[in-house]
């Protein structure tokens, strides 16, 4: 998933009408949940990992791309390797 691909699915959540917004990443090896809170400025985007109990990551837009692309990256390359075996 390029990482604009990314962005723009977060501007989403900003531009949600709802103060609180969840997106859940479950098809992932390690799945996560983004929510943003909005009210605060800058939006925060809070990274919580399923797997890894109260395993949290407060971050803003960039950084939450950045952290969703490494991890849906992660998966990619995991599936490629598995499918060349």
């Amino acid at each position: 998933m390029p990482i604009n691909q990314i962005k723009k699915m977060l501007y989403e959540l900003i531009n949600y009408k709802d103060s609180e917004i969840t997106h859940i990443f479950s098809n992932y090896e390690d799945p996560f949940i983004v929510s943003l809170k909005k009210g605060e400025n800058p939006n925060r985007f809070l990274i919580t990992f399923i797997n890894e109990q109260d395993t949290e990551l407060l971050t803003d837009l960039e950084t939450a791309a950045r952290v969703i692309d490494e991890l849906v990256q992660n998966k990619i390359e995991e599936d490629s390797d598995f499918t060349m075996q």
